[in-house]
């Protein structure tokens, strides 16, 4: 029978029997360190042998991470440190500390499993170097902080208005150490989601309408093919621009007289012209569609009082824009009328008459002429003064009226009396 004795572990069996003049044990190591083996039967002994057990037989560390990268704005990995021996077998139970220059780790130390391997987790975001180190024996390893595509936004259009186009480059560009971009996209800011531009490598236009006035932050990113994102701002302030519109009216006017007038939108709207009314303050108005250029036209009013005469125009995106200007309407002169009558007068016997109607001084334009006799009989009707011949059926005295109305209402009469022969 043979014992066996030493450190830092464990023999199964402890003492053996010898076959062929040898005996076999095996020995477990539970500690770490170099371990003096031993063994004796009676008073012989045998010369000590040393084993190195645990750290100590450890003579290759490899160190590595799951994932291998971290985004850039940080992450946590897990980080493996593998045990060998000279052999190159793994080494349960070990024991091994973990050092990093970035970022902090869960644990500065970890025992490896049955696999041999060690594990403890790093959080950082940074490229961080990871050491493991048993007894004496190191191993590194390097967590890449991926880095992002940058982003720069320029050449925006200087003014930004409601309904006008705003015109933006964006330039995205790859990281040193980074992956080539797969996407771009822009963010307005006014809830109408993100607008993809595509896998561009340079600089690309982008453009957007705002419907509503408002301060805008509109925000540009890129993203590549490690998913990593690059992001740029840039803020807004969009205003309101009403359409212009010129209205030209005189001060002064006259009731049943056409009054001259024009409206005139801007040569260059920063939209296009979609229509332009003419009120007249008189309960009427006057529609002009999509005009470009000055337009004239006339207004009659039909009674003399102050108006107030209003231009709006709309442009393609709802907005209005408006002119006002005022004016007067007065009542002119009345007209006037006149009847040369022919002597003498018989009956029976045509006669020439010439009637003449005149517009009063700044009044307005003679609507109708008629003569009539004091029974009533109409002897000449017409919208302006003329010769008209006659032939009276009867004798005797009798008056001739000739009433003038302008297209105001204004009235103008003239009478004679005449005899006519039998």
């Amino acid at each position: 029978m043979v014992t066996f004795v030493g450190a830092f572990g464990h023999f199964t069996p402890a003492e053996a029997a010898t076959v062929g003049g040898v005996a076999k044990t095996i020995f477990t190591g539970t500690g770490s360190g170099t371990a003096k083996i031993g063994a004796f039967s009676g008073a012989a002994k045998a010369t000590e042998v040393e084993v190195k057990v645990g750290g100590a037989a450890a003579e290759r560390v490899t160190v590595r991470t799951e994932p291998a990268t971290i985004p850039q704005t940080g992450g946590t990995v897990t980080v493996i440190a593998a045990v060998l021996d000279a052999s190159g077998s793994a080494l349960p139970n070990t024991p091994i500390s973990f050092t990093v220059d970035q970022g902090s780790l869960s644990s500065s130390s970890a025992i490896t499993d049955a696999n041999g391997d060690g594990r403890v987790t790093l959080t950082t975001n940074r490229t961080t170097k990871v050491t493991a180190n048993v007894a004496g024996k190191s191993g590194e390893f390097t967590v890449t902080a991926l880095t992002a595509p940058t982003v720069v936004i320029s050449v925006c259009t200087a003014t930004q208005s409601v309904g006008v186009s705003v015109n933006c480059t964006i330039t995205p560009t790859v990281s040193t150490g980074g992956s080539p971009i797969q996407n771009v996209t822009v963010n307005w800011g006014d809830s109408s989601g993100e607008q993809p531009i595509g896998s561009v490598t340079g600089a690309t236009s982008a453009s957007h309408t705002y419907t509503a006035p408002g301060n805008y932050t509109m925000t540009a990113a890129a993203t590549d093919l490690n998913s990593q994102r690059g992001t740029a701002a840039i803020t807004f302030v969009v205003n309101r621009v009403l359409p212009i519109i010129t209205l030209t009216v005189p001060l002064t006017g006259t009731a049943g007289v056409p009054v001259a007038m024009s409206v005139a939108p801007p040569a260059t709207p920063n939209q296009p012209i979609t229509g332009v009314t003419v009120s007249f303050g008189d309960g009427t108005t006057r529609t002009f569609g999509a005009i470009t250029g000055s337009t004239g036209f006339t207004k009659t009013y039909a009674s003399e009082g102050g108006y107030t005469v209003t231009a709006t125009v709309t442009d393609a995106s709802g907005q209005q824009g408006q002119s006002s200007a005022a004016i007067v309407i007065s009542r002119g002169s009345g007209p006037t009328a006149s009847l040369t009558v022919p002597t003498p007068l018989t009956r029976n016997v045509p006669a020439t008459f010439t009637v003449t109607a005149t517009p009063g001084t700044g009044g307005a334009p003679i609507s109708s002429v008629v003569v009539t006799m004091t029974d009533g009989t109409i002897l000449y009707s017409g919208a302006t003064g003329s010769q008209f011949v006659y032939t009276f059926l009867g004798s005797g005295r009798t008056t001739l009226t000739t009433r003038v109305t302008d297209t105001a209402g204004n009235v103008g009469q003239h009478q004679v009396a005449v005899d006519i022969i039998p």
